[in-house]
């Protein structure tokens, strides 16, 4: 019984004090993780996909959801193109895009993505047809 009471004796605790957290550090890896995504995101819809239907979406933002288990993608779609079949196309893709995404970042879980498909025109940026 006594050697029990010396091992644990000797180990220490792990709780918040004994591991100060640092907002501005996580701050910087959130904003770097949405980094990573917006890149390796854009290189994926430049071409590595052959769905027709997401020919001209290219990503306006990254943002963590709160929890931090998912990031919300932002894509802007031309004006042309129906929302409604791109939603669908990225439903059926969004295994591969996450495992694009887990190939680009250093994590040890891969965040779940979420998307939200704009209009180009509600950017004021025009219909993205060049």
């Amino acid at each position: 019984m006594q050697s029990n009471n010396r091992r644990r004796r000797g180990r220490r605790s792990h709780d918040s004090a004994s591991f100060p957290i640092n907002q501005t550090s996580i701050e910087r890896k959130v904003r770097q993780l949405c980094r990573q995504v917006h890149e390796r995101m854009d290189l994926v819809l430049a071409g590595e996909l052959e769905d027709p239907t997401l020919d001209g979406l290219w990503v306006v933002e990254v943002q963590p959801e709160p929890g931090g288990a998912a990031l919300l993608v932002t894509l802007a779609a031309p004006d042309h193109a129906e929302l409604e079949p791109i939603r669908a196309s990225l439903d059926a893709v969004r295994g591969r895009l996450r495992s694009e995404v887990a190939a680009a970042i250093t994590r040890k879980r891969t965040p779940h993505l979420r998307f939200a498909v704009i209009p180009a025109r509600a950017l004021g940026l025009g219909g993205g047809d060049d």
